[in-house]
């Protein structure tokens, strides 16, 4: 039968295991930082998505430039920017957070479309119809 833990033992067992959990937590606040700023990146993400589908431009602007905060690599957040901009007839900033997008990952062939457009609308078809048909050999 085990004895009950004393005021003592219970010290005793607390300075002997506290030393094994913080040699095991090394390294994960790092990993649970990074983990956290995915879910905040896409919480302002989905929030800039419905606000520039509902037309609200402004605050689907602020959500991306908050999720683009958190998580400054990701194409998706350049391309909601891109679509922002676009929306707003901003067509300088929307060709640059597109060309930002394909940078990160020049196969999106969403962006490449969206890309397209953009300069289409800008009068530049020959750079235009380039991204037209990279978006069609990405699908």
């Amino acid at each position: 039968m085990m004895k009950p833990l004393t005021l003592k033992r219970r010290g005793l067992l607390l300075c002997l295991l506290l030393p094994f959990f913080l040699i095991l937590s090394c390294g994960a606040p790092e990993k649970n930082r990074l983990k956290q700023n995915d879910e905040v990146s896409r919480r302002y993400f989905d929030l800039g998505i419905v606000n520039l589908r509902d037309g609200d431009t402004q605050r689907a602007l602020v959500n991306f430039q908050k999720a683009l905060a958190a998580e400054p690599g990701n194409p998706d957040i350049f391309n909601g920017l891109g679509l922002v901009y676009f929306a707003r007839n901003e067509l300088d900033s929307a060709v640059q957070n597109f060309k930002k997008a394909l940078e990160l990952d020049p196969a999106l062939a969403e962006v490449h479309n969206n890309l397209g457009s953009a300069l289409a609308a800008q009068g530049k078809k020959e750079e235009a119809i380039v991204h037209f048909q990279a978006a069609l050999k990405s699908l």
